[in-house]
């Protein structure tokens, strides 16, 4: 019986995952697009301004996950529902935007 469970959760979340891949596949044809807005002498500046941008960004939601994650223990959740919690607010936070 549990095995049944394990493999429905397996199944769901690669449901879940193969739909999120394929909805945020458009964010990648974002950068040819930015190489090709700037005239050819400022494309690798306007690149790699870009790039700095992507991965600034993903600092930030990776700290703010952290955050999150030490905030929810603070009222006395344990680490995993901490975690949990964290991932629900960035789930929201994604649907709103």
């Amino acid at each position: 019986m549990a095995m049944k469970k394990s493999l429905s959760k397996r199944h769901s979340a690669r449901a879940f995952f193969s739909l999120y891949f394929v909805s945020s596949a458009f964010v990648f044809l974002v950068q040819p697009a930015v190489g090709l807005a700037f005239v050819p002498a400022m494309d690798g500046r306007a690149l790699s301004a870009y790039n700095l941008l992507i991965f600034s960004g993903a600092f930030v939601v990776q700290w703010g996950l952290g955050l999150a994650v030490d905030g929810f223990q603070v009222p006395g959740l344990t680490e995993v529902p901490s975690f949990q919690s964290a991932m629900d607010v960035f789930l929201m936070c994604s649907i709103a935007s």
